[in-house]
């Protein structure tokens, strides 16, 4: 994500505002607002130290075979279906019919991954249970 809001200042868009005057009112070019661009990146950074390792071990649990590692597998189809479907108000350049239906192609692309994976793994542990019996 450093990379991310490296670019966003090059292309100018961590920009110290004045509220006093209208966005395309800005009379002169705006200093860089660095406190806004590093307390973004930090946030970034710490979320990675925290969420990277948590990550990495239910990535390490989804391996697990039949349905003891279901639930990881699902977490990013899960992620994706909420992501999609609960958007953060105050996007109004989002709101055409371009992003409702891309939202809505990964809203189906994520639910029959879940579906495929939850049908697969019920289809390898009554496999195993079967091998196992004869």
């Amino acid at each position: 994500m450093t990379a991310y809001y490296l670019v966003k200042m090059a292309q100018g868009e961590f920009r110290a505002f004045d509220m006093t005057v209208g966005h395309y009112e800005q009379p002169d070019p705006l200093p860089i607002d660095w406190a806004g661009f590093l307390s973004k990146a930090v946030a970034w950074w710490v979320a990675a130290v925290i969420f990277g390792p948590l990550l990495g071990w239910a990535g390490t649990l989804a391996r697990r075979p039949h349905l003891s590692g279901l639930a990881f597998r699902l977490l990013v189809p899960l992620i994706a279906i909420v992501d999609m479907t609960v958007r953060l108000p105050g996007s109004r350049e989002l709101d055409g019919a371009v992003a409702i239906d891309t939202w809505s192609t990964v809203r189906i692309a994520a639910a029959v991954t879940c579906a495929l994976l939850t049908v697969w793994a019920l289809h390898t542990t009554l496999r195993a249970r079967r091998v196992v019996r004869t």
